[in-house]
């Protein structure tokens, strides 16, 4: 039992040396080069396919991800777009598949100041576009997982301080009575981001963060 206990711990802790940390990664044994034929997109293609879908009127540091569904493939990159980003998630791939589900990983690459994140694109309904259709009883369903999906990354430390993973400034508990309940009645979808948490105990509340380096 004590074995047990130690190699679960061993598994929340994050081994920053472990993590690549190259600007450019193609990660050859992923499905894309299963599935298809071709290398991943070179940043030229992916923007010049975001201009036709898009245009060029867009904030230069925000961008809508790109997608190619012939491949199977969608593109996230921008100038506000990080390495520790894709680190992120290919962690999760490596090490959380089963409790945080996300998009497998492709690679990423650093060009002319953007960073480009290559991802499964996962075809279906977005949570936004269901989340009105939703019952009482469905929506309460999508906060139970997404709850344990946020108790799994935030049981996450690091090997040295600061211990936890991105920034903290107080340790938010989630309690199902509120959270869950409060995001079930609430008309916007889960994906927004906009989560209902208990307040900390502050003398005036603060807009919540998302940590740094998280999808």
């Amino acid at each position: 039992m004590a074995n047990e206990t130690s190699q679960t711990s061993e598994q929340r802790v994050v081994r920053i040396a472990e993590l690549p940390s190259e600007d450019t990664l193609t990660i050859r044994e992923s499905c894309f080069f299963k599935n298809n034929q071709v290398d991943l997109l070179t940043p030229d293609e992916v923007r010049r396919k975001d201009r036709e879908l898009n245009g060029d009127f867009r904030p230069r540091s925000y961008r809508l991800p790109v997608t190619f569904e012939e491949l199977g493939l969608i593109v996230k990159y921008g100038f506000d777009i990080t390495v520790a980003e894709a680190q992120c998630l290919w962690y999760f791939n490596k090490h959380m598949k089963g409790e945080v589900p996300t998009p497998e990983l492709f690679g990423w690459c650093v060009d002319d100041g953007q960073t480009f994140i290559f991802m499964e694109l996962i075809p279906g309904q977005t949570l936004e576009e269901a989340w009105p259709s939703l019952s009482e009883e469905h929506r309460l369903s999508v906060c139970e997982q997404l709850r344990k999906c946020v108790e799994a990354w935030r049981a996450l430390r690091q090997e040295s301080e600061p211990y936890y993973v991105g920034k903290k400034t107080c340790l938010l508990k989630f309690r199902r009575d509120q959270t869950d309940a409060g995001l079930a009645r609430s008309h916007r979808p889960a994906g927004s981001r906009r989560y209902h948490l208990p307040r900390c105990r502050r003398s005036k509340p603060r807009a919540l963060r998302q940590p740094d380096g998280f999808p």
